[in-house]
């Protein structure tokens, strides 16, 4: 029988410097932890490129990509199921329950709001990720 420990938010359990790359008060390069880490995690893993990660050139997405194309419905769901698929297959600790999407190509940009459950973790989480 397995054990399945469910961690409160104030455990560390993982950390990793925060993907937008500020600094702190200190000006040093911001840390997150837990599910901040793992938000920085699944965008690292949308916004690479193929070829793009040393050592490991097929850890990549093809988002960036993809958002050349043509918007319209099926490409919405085309990105979506995309993004499922590439979180899920480079990040175990994540589980993506949906994905929504929206976009204004008049202005350039496609949004998706991605909810997700992390493995050790009690509730869903949602992460906003706008492409421009």
């Amino acid at each position: 029988m397995a054990v399945v420990v469910r961690r409160k938010p104030s455990d560390v359990v993982w950390s990793d410097i925060d993907h937008r790359f500020i600094t702190d008060s200190q000006g040093n390069i911001k840390t997150v932890n837990n599910i901040d880490s793992v938000i920085t995690s699944m965008d690292n893993i949308m916004t690479t490129y193929h070829g793009e990660r040393v050592m490991l050139p097929q850890f990549a997405s093809r988002m960036r990509d993809l958002l050349f194309e043509p918007i319209n419905e099926d490409m919405m769901g085309f990105l979506a199921t995309e993004v499922k698929n590439v979180i899920e297959s480079w990040d175990n600790r994540v589980k993506v329950i949906a994905v929504s999407t929206s976009a204004d190509p008049d202005k350039g940009y496609v949004q998706m709001d991605i909810e997700f459950a992390v493995k050790g973790f009690q509730g869903a989480f949602t992460y906003t990720k706008k492409f421009t």
